[in-house]
């Protein structure tokens, strides 16, 4: 599924909360993190943040994903037509 360009809820293993505390980025284990998918790739997930000093892209590892929530009113539909 795509989830570039569309905003989402990223909840994060231990290690990955950890990391983005070291990035100055706010995460709550029981909320998840709020971002805006910039676009994805096989290393994670590229998300446009906002910090105090300004608007940021930072990635995230697919390594410290557990679940990716987001409205099923967002979803993209794709198929093959034969």
């Amino acid at each position: 599924m795509n989830i570039s360009k569309r905003n989402v809820t990223v909840f994060l293993d231990d290690p990955g909360q950890a990391v983005m505390e070291l990035a100055s980025v706010q995460t709550d284990a029981l909320a998840g993190l709020s971002i805006y998918v910039q676009d994805t790739d096989d290393i994670g997930i590229w998300a446009r943040i906002d910090r105090r000093d300004g608007r940021h892209i930072i990635l995230i590892r697919w390594d410290y994903v557990l679940t990716i929530d987001f409205e099923l009113g967002d979803t993209k539909a794709v198929s093959l037509q034969p």
